[in-house]
This record gives C-alpha cells, sequence and structure tokens, in this order.
C-alpha cells in the first residue's frame, strides 16, 4: 500500500511509529462498520465494500486530505458523502493500533528530525511530501513542492 518511503519516515520519526500496513487497515475497517456511517450505511454491507473503503482511504492519506475538513466545507451535495467518508476516517483511525500513522503524520512528525536523517540513512533528498530518494552519503537536501 505504501512504499519504502512511508517505512522510511517513520524511522525518522521515531522508531516506534509505523505506516499503516494493508492488514490492519482491513482489520479497522471491519471494525469501523458497526459504527454509524452515515450516508455510508447503505452500502457498507455490500461485498467489495472493505476493499473499495480501503483504496479511498489510502489514496486520501497519500494526498494528504483532511477528510473532516473537506466534508465541513463542501456544497450541499458532496457535504453527505463527504461527512461519512470521514466519519470512515475517524472510525477506522480509532481502531489502527496506535503505533501506525497516516503518511502525512509520519512526515509531519518525520521533518523536525531531518538533522538525524544522515545518521539513519546516509544522504536522503526529500522531494514533495512523500517522495524520498536514498543517496548514500553527505547531508540532507530538501526540495519542497517538487512531488515525484
Amino acid at each position: 500500500m505504501f512504499s519504502s518511503r512511508s517505512s522510511s519516515y517513520a524511522r525518522l520519526a521515531g522508531g516506534f511509529l509505523h505506516p499503516i500496513d494493508p492488514d490492519a487497515l482491513k482489520a479497522a475497517i471491519t471494525k469501523a462498520l458497526s459504527a454509524d456511517l452515515g450516508d455510508l450505511d447503505r452500502i457498507k454491507e455490500l461485498p467489495g465494500f472493505p476493499r473499495a473503503a480501503a483504496a479511498t482511504l489510502s489514496k486520501a492519506w497519500a494526498a494528504g486530505l483532511n477528510l473532516a475538513e473537506l466534508a465541513a466545507t463542501a456544497g450541499q451535495v458532496a457535504a453527505p458523502r463527504l461527512g461519512a467518508v470521514a466519519r470512515l476516517d475517524e472510525e477506522v483511525l480509532r481502531h489502527l493500533p496506535s503505533s501506525m500513522r497516516k503518511p502525512a503524520d509520519l512526515v509531519g512528525a518525520a521533518l523536525p528530525r531531518t538533522s538525524h536523517a544522515r545518521t539513519l540513512f546516509g544522504r536522503i533528498a526529500v522531494h514533495g511530501r512523500t517522495g524520498c530518494v536514498h543517496e548514500g552519503e553527505s547531508d540532507v537536501d530538501r526540495t519542497a513542492g517538487t512531488g515525484d
């Protein structure tokens, strides 16, 4: 689901943090289905819903979207569905192990610790929020906003 880049951010953020793994995500989604999910309630029991929910949340997390904020500012047509996805997000996160973090949260925890990157990884270049290239020597190069 997430690349080794997420693992690198997790190591830099702190040794006890980890990216969300697919098995834990599926288990958390299964547990979250017992909650009131608003607009998603009528489809949450359909086959394929857990897989679709995992894909949706993974993509939203990788993009760094704040689903609750999007739902709060959405128009009248989109607000119910975005609110339901935000509720699913909240429930899934509640059921995940406390050591697992979304990619943006790992990056946020890792960036203040970039001074330790050379010790952990050698030379590293960070491109955007999720791009990370190990190169083997020197210190940290940070190029914000270039993506990969």
